[in-house]
């Protein structure tokens, strides 16, 4: 798996020359959302779709 520095210089060297500060940082929390997800996925920390839905009935 690549680092996530790695893993941000392969994102940003795709935008383009008129990207914004904002543009970057939102690209990076992105990027961080997404391994964040991903590594509770691969260890199980995440919620079935019924119990989603129990908790959103509850709203």
């Amino acid at each position: 798996m690549q680092s996530l520095k790695d893993k941000a210089i392969e994102i940003l060297s795709k935008l383009p020359e008129t990207a914004t500060a904002d543009d970057i940082m939102y690209q990076i929390y992105v990027l961080e959302k997404i391994q964040k997800g991903q590594r509770a996925a691969s260890l199980d920390e995440v919620l079935s779709e019924a119990d989603v839905r129990k908790a959103m009935a509850k709203w």
